[in-house]
C-alpha cells in the first residue's frame, strides 16, 4: 500500500508578511550600523530641511520689526539672542534667514547639478569638435578664482535672490561637469554598453536606461559638496554686500554684513 505524500502547509500572508518586515527592518539596521556617517549625514539634512520648514513659524517676531532697544545682549528679557544695531530680535532674523539660505543652497544646487549633467553628457557623449570647445570653455572659466568670478558677475547681474540662485548655480556647475563627463567616458568603455549598441538601442534608450542610471554616484557626490559649499560663498557674498538685497529677507551672512560696523565696538 503506498502513501500519498501531503502537499506542505503554505504558510499564511501575514505571517509571510511579517518575515519580509522584519528581514527589511535587520537589513536596514545593518546597513545604517556599518555605514555611520551616512545616518550623520541624513539627520544633518532632515534637520536643515525641517529648520527650513518650520524656522519662520518657531520666530517669536517677524524678521524686520523694531521689537527693542538696540545692541541688547544675548538672555535679554524676551531676546534669547539680543538684538541688532537697530533693535531687531537677532532670534526670529536667525530662524528667518535659515530658509533663505536652504532655499539659496538646494535650488542652486539643483540648477548646478542639471547643468553640469547637460554639459558633462555632451561633452562626454560627442567626443571629437563639441568636446575640445566645451573643455576649453570650461578650462577659461576654472582659470578664474570661483569668489572673485561670482562677485564680479553679481556685480553685473544685481544682487536679487533669482539672481543670487542663477548665478550661484552656473557657476558652480563647471567643475561637476568634469566629474559627469569623466563618468561618461568611463561607461562608454563597459560591456553593457557595447552590447547595448550592438543590438541597436537608440541613443535615447542607452542614455536613460544605462548611463543617467551610472551617473547616480557621482551626481550625488556633487550635490553634497556644493550644498555646504553654496551656503558659504551666499554668506561670503552676503558679508561683502553683494548677496540678497532686500533686506526683508534675511540671510545669516546679510545679519554678519549688517553686524559689521559694531563689532569692533
Amino acid at each position: 500500500m503506498t502513501m500519498t505524500a501531503m502537499p506542505a502547509e503554505v504558510a499564511p500572508s501575514s505571517v509571510l508578511g511579517r518575515q519580509t518586515d522584519r528581514g527589511f527592518l535587520v537589513t536596514t539596521g545593518r546597513a545604517l550600523i556599518r555605514q555611520p556617517l551616512g545616518v550623520i549625514g541624513f539627520v544633518i539634512v532632515l534637520g536643515l530641511l525641517v529648520g527650513a520648514a518650520f524656522g519662520p513659524a518657531l520666530a517669536p517676531r517677524p524678521p524686520d520689526a523694531l521689537a527693542g532697544s538696540r545692541l541688547l545682549d544675548p538672555g535679554a528679557r524676551g531676546f534669547p539672542l539680543g538684538t541688532d544695531h537697530i533693535g531687531r530680535d537677532e532670534l526670529s532674523r536667525l530662524l528667518h534667514g535659515f530658509r533663505q539660505t536652504v532655499v539659496v543652497a538646494f535650488a542652486a544646487t539643483t540648477i548646478s547639478i542639471v547643468l553640469a549633467t547637460i554639459i558633462g553628457l555632451t561633452s562626454g557623449w560627442s567626443g571629437g569638435w563639441v568636446d575640445l570647445i566645451l573643455q576649453r570653455l570650461i578650462d577659461a572659466v576654472m582659470s578664474f578664482p570661483s569668489l572673485v568670478l561670482l562677485i564680479a558677475v553679481v556685480s553685473v547681474v544685481g544682487g536679487g535672490l533669482v539672481q543670487l540662485i542663477g548665478t550661484l548655480g552656473v557657476i558652480s556647475s563647471v567643475a561637476g561637469s568634469r566629474v559627469v563627463r569623466s563618468a561618461v567616458l568611463n561607461i562608454r568603455t563597459e560591456a553593457y554598453f557595447e552590447a547595448a549598441r550592438a543590438i541597436g538601442a537608440s541613443t535615447g534608450r542607452i542614455v536613460s536606461y544605462h548611463v543617467l542610471p551610472n551617473m547616480f554616484g557621482p551626481l550625488m557626490v556633487i550635490a553634497t559638496l556644493n550644498l555646504g559649499t553654496v551656503v558659504l560663498v551666499e554668506a561670503s557674498l552676503s558679508f561683502l554686500g553683494l548677496g540678497i538685497a532686500d533686506p526683508a529677507l534675511p540671510t545669516w551672512g546679510r545679519m554678519l554684513f549688517d553686524a559689521r560696523p559694531v563689532l569692533s565696538k
